[in-house]
């Protein structure tokens, strides 16, 4: 790959924009730099206040001469995830705006930054420490462990799994602890109580009625849409004689009198 030789002149303070396959000397960046990354069609940003002897250009990396004292930090605002191959103390985070790696070398070297379209998670990073010998090299000494997409999703399942064991353990408790109340009240939303939990029990016999199948003892969403659904089953008896085309979600005479029915 052939390279140019760009001097850039950031004493004016002015935003400067660096192409794929573009060698650059003597920096010391006094404004925020974007540079065009071919392999990605995209930029990232070498924020102010970076400085190196020289900076390389290429499709998806970035190679950066480093000597005692330089530091570098990049900025990508698509959240694209980037580590420095090379053993020098750096650290990888990941904000809600952008995802930001930077990096500081004692001793003159060559670092490559990779940058990669895979998109990193708010909240995620990473950190490696290292420490320098006498004879001034860098001897790496811990990696913070990565955990792959798949390695990730495998854990969400995993703890989907669990939640699904534990509400289907806490239905069953609920239902061992069920009480016979017979319903002497009208029930609405909001409201809560033996009754309600009554109700949610008598409802969840049925699963085209009330498929979810909670006992809260809280008449929310859920409930109300399980009584609309039981009384449109049950049209004839409940609705029929209140003249209603569909179900109300309010617990009544009619709709009462057939749960005692159905339930008691």
């Amino acid at each position: 790959m052939r390279k140019y030789i760009f001097y850039i002149a950031l004493l004016f303070g002015l935003l400067a924009v660096l192409p794929s396959g573009v060698m650059a000397s003597n920096l010391i960046f006094s404004d925020d730099t974007e540079v065009y990354l071919s392999g990605l069609d995209d930029t990232v940003t070498i924020v102010q206040g970076s400085n190196v002897d020289k900076m390389t250009v290429y499709g998806s990396s970035i190679v950066f001469d480093m000597v005692n004292g330089s530091s570098v930090t990049i900025r990508s605002p698509d959240r694209y995830t980037m580590r420095v191959e090379e053993p020098v103390n750096y650290s990888f985070s990941c904000g809600t705006d952008y995802s930001t790696i930077n990096f500081s070398s004692l001793t003159t070297q060559t670092v490559t930054v990779e940058v990669s379209s895979t998109i990193c998670q708010p909240g995620a990073g990473e950190v490696s420490e290292s420490k320098t010998t006498t004879g001034g090299g860098v001897v790496p000494i811990r990696e913070k462990p990565k955990i792959t997409i798949e390695e990730l999703k495998a854990k969400i399942a995993e703890i989907q799994a669990k939640i699904a064991q534990l509400q289907a353990q806490l239905k069953q408790l609920l239902g061992q602890q069920a009480t016979e109340v017979k319903f002497t009240k009208n029930l609405k939303y909001g409201m809560t109580g033996d009754e309600v939990r009554a109700l949610q029990e008598c409802l969840a016999k049925d699963s085209s009625v009330y498929p979810e199948g909670l006992v809260t003892g809280y008449f929310g969403p859920l409930t109300k849409a399980a009584v609309i659904r039981f009384q449109e089953k049950y049209f004839d008896d409940i609705l029929a004689p209140w003249g209603f085309t569909k179900g109300t979600g309010f617990v009544g005479p009619t709709t009462r009198k057939k749960l005692n029915e159905i339930c008691q």
